[in-house]
């Protein structure tokens, strides 16, 4: 839920950047299949080259900020889901 929170606010994030509709309709969340994945771990990604030009700038242009915005509006849902996983990791040690 947190990465398709993620998702959608970079999604909002690009609707202000000139020309970026095909980045944010390629926007995508796969799970992340790790040996013993937790089920915490996602990839948010684009088949498209140029979203970190924007994120990050080139020679000619300045950045534009996108998906780092997108990451720390999201900080306190995956600190909620990170606390609440480790509560229950500590409790089945226990």
């Amino acid at each position: 839920a947190v990465a398709e929170d993620i998702r959608q606010a970079a999604t909002v994030n690009l609707s202000d950047i000139h020309h970026t509709n095909g980045l944010a309709e390629s926007l995508t969340v796969t799970p992340t299949k790790a040996n013993n994945s937790d089920g915490l771990s996602f990839s948010i990604s684009t088949p498209l080259d140029y979203g970190w030009h924007l994120e990050f700038g080139r020679l000619n242009s300045p950045p534009q900020p996108w998906f780092t915005p997108a990451i720390d509006a999201a900080d306190p849902a995956i600190q909620h889901r990170l606390r609440t996983w480790l509560d229950a990791a500590v409790k089945l040690k226990l």
